[in-house]
């Protein structure tokens, strides 16, 4: 494979964490990257993108949103364009066999042309768990997709489906793909959270370092101290080291505070 095939899913409000994720990966990835783009997205921030590096290039998938939009019925809480990851595979050229997604609050701590070796064995997705998985991380087999589906098929499922759902396309993509699956490690999606405060992810062999959660490690109420060493290793190079420094200096006086929320939240629990 010449190139790697990626796709995100953002719009401005999460372009500089865009921005950060793919530092990371050039930085560990020699092949070029085709990326694949999918939401609202203006000018301004797609030329951020562009200027990053030669080393990508963009394709934008035209008309998801509207489908998106069309077949979304779980309240406010989440965006349509969630569904995107859904829909994309019977979307891409037939020529692309795998296509990577991952989530823009992520950092990449390998090469991740290693992803697309991994046999999946005639399975559709590689993912990083046994079970239930979390959709941050998904390798899709869009060659195998394709044979065995259609979006057709795919639109019908999620307009049929009037369960209520905690994370609709998380829980979407878990319930159609529910034998279809392959865990490829759990080290590819890697919660930052996991380590708490004082380790860091990477010493935990992590490749993938993901960020989940409402609060995001530019925020100063972050405070896994450790596990944001990855993230501003690449960040200070699109925030600035002076932005790095503020949110440091306010993380230091949060942090106390933060403890003791977290002390009288487990307490409360036990």
């Amino acid at each position: 494979m010449e190139h790697i095939n990626l796709l995100l899913c953002i719009n401005d409000k999460f372009v500089n964490l865009t921005l950060v994720l793919l530092k990371s990966v050039l930085a560990n990835t020699k092949k070029s990257i085709k990326l694949f783009l999918v939401g609202n997205l203006s000018e301004p921030s797609l030329a951020k993108i562009t200027d990053l590096s030669t080393q990508i290039s963009i394709t934008r998938i035209n008309g998801v949103e509207e489908k998106c939009d069309q077949l979304y019925k779980w309240g406010t809480r989440w965006p349509s364009i969630i569904l995107a990851r859904m829909l994309v595979p019977f979307l891409v050229e037939d020529s692309i066999d795998k296509l990577l997604y991952l989530d823009v609050d992520m950092i990449a701590n390998c090469d991740i042309s290693e992803i697309f070796d991994i046999n999946l064995n005639k399975k559709c997705l590689g993912v990083t768990s046994d079970k239930y998985f979390n959709s941050g991380f998904i390798l899709f087999n869009v060659s195998e997709i394709k044979k065995q589906h259609s979006l057709e098929e795919m639109s019908q499922f999620i307009s049929s489906f009037d369960k209520p759902l905690s994370f609709p396309d998380q829980d979407l993509l878990n319930e159609f793909y529910k034998n279809e699956k392959i865990n490829i490690g759990s080290n590819y999606n890697y919660r930052a959270w996991n380590t708490f405060m004082w380790k860091n992810p990477i010493k935990n062999g992590a490749k993938i370092i993901h960020y989940a959660g409402k609060i995001k490690p530019d925020n100063y109420k972050y405070i896994e101290w450790k596990a944001n060493k990855p993230f501003w290793k690449y960040a200070r190079k699109i925030y600035g080291r002076k932005t790095e420094f503020t949110v440091k200096i306010k993380s230091f006086f949060w942090y106390p505070i933060a403890l003791l929320r977290r002390f009288i939240y487990h307490t409360g629990r036990n």
